[in-house]
């Protein structure tokens, strides 16, 4: 799968950064995948492992009721709604947290951890219904509930 540079530093590596898939469709709705990568020892100094790489998942239509509360969020207040384009939402959506972690992995050697998470984006493209259905977290939310922003127990019972 091929990624898009979204938003970070260029020098990714010393600063992190954002990079999303092509649009991509489950025959219900669209979404992207998101690959984040932050230097974890310029975040928490003493961190045991330098980089920290995480695949999730976004999807606009399904999170619609949050985007007003991210965009607002992260300062993107000044613009209507519909003008913004779909790799701005998934921004906004991905850092207010309306999103599906699916896949991690922590460690030194970035050219080793890339080849891991492009291992797995190439098994997310196949299988990603069932990377989704895993819960996420240890209330019972799966990915679904992710993509939607129902994360909590109140939420996921409603």
């Amino acid at each position: 799968m091929k990624l898009k540079f979204l938003s970070g530093d260029k020098d990714y590596l010393s600063c992190g950064a954002k990079w999303i898939s092509k649009k991509l469709n489950n025959g219900d709705f669209d979404y992207w995948i998101v690959v984040e990568l932050i230097n974890m020892q310029e975040v928490v100094k003493k961190y045991p492992r330098k980089y920290s790489i995480t695949i999730s998942v976004v999807s606009p239509s399904e999170a619609s009721k949050y985007l007003d509360s991210a965009i607002e969020s992260c300062g993107y207040g000044n613009k209507p709604k519909l003008n913004y384009t779909d790799e701005e939402k998934i921004e906004v959506l991905h850092s207010y947290g309306v999103s599906a972690t699916i896949f991690g992995v922590e460690g030194n050697n970035f050219r080793e951890l890339w080849k891991q998470i492009h291992d797995e984006l190439n098994k997310i493209q196949m299988l990603f219904g069932f990377y989704l259905d895993k819960q996420l977290n240890y209330i019972g939310n799966t990915g679904w509930d992710f993509l939607k922003g129902k994360i909590g127990f109140k939420l996921k019972t409603n």
